[in-house]
């Protein structure tokens, strides 16, 4: 019996979400483990990137805005950042200075994510010591590619790392 035009599409389709299954289970393999600090106000975006972000084994903790991120970092390192840029407090270009004026940080990645999207939003987050930057709404794929790019061959710290290093240089 010939196969129809629904049962190509249907095919199709299987072989597509097979695809895709391996080519995320390929991705969460290079992320796994990778510990994240998201600096974002909007509780929907901070859901939406935690749910995102688990599914490829990130471990991700929320600052709501820069000054509470800047206050975290004080007690753990991350092996990267994902800042918004427009937030209340100390907004994600400040924040990037300071984080950036201290040595301890100055290789932590900080990644934009921010709804800037006009001609010259780019260089103004670079200016800012950012590394990278994807615009809002983001697409899993681009957070996704740009962590990637940015920790591939970081080795990843652990939670404590920071905590026992900062301990020995205060003995």
């Amino acid at each position: 019996m010939p196969l129809k035009v629904d049962d190509l599409a249907d095919t199709r389709a299987i072989e597509r979400s097979k695809e895709n299954l391996e080519s995320d289970s390929t991705l969460a393999a290079q992320l796994e483990g990778l510990n994240v600090r998201l600096v974002e106000d909007n509780a929907t975006n901070q859901l939406l990137a935690k749910t995102m972000l688990a599914k490829y084994g990130v471990s991700c903790t929320v600052a709501n805005h820069g000054g509470e991120a800047l206050n975290l970092l004080e007690h753990d390192q991350f092996d990267a950042i994902l800042m918004d840029c427009q937030m209340p407090v100390m907004d994600g270009y400040a924040a990037t200075r300071a984080i950036r004026s201290d040595e301890r940080w100055m290789d932590t990645p900080i990644i934009a994510m921010t709804a800037n999207a006009m001609a010259g939003d780019r260089e103004r987050c670079i200016e800012a010591g950012m590394n990278d930057y994807v615009a809002k709404p983001v697409r899993m794929h681009d957070v996704v590619s740009v962590l990637i790019a940015w920790t591939r061959d970081r080795k990843r710290r652990e939670p404590n790392q920071f905590r026992e290093r900062k301990q020995a240089v205060s003995m």
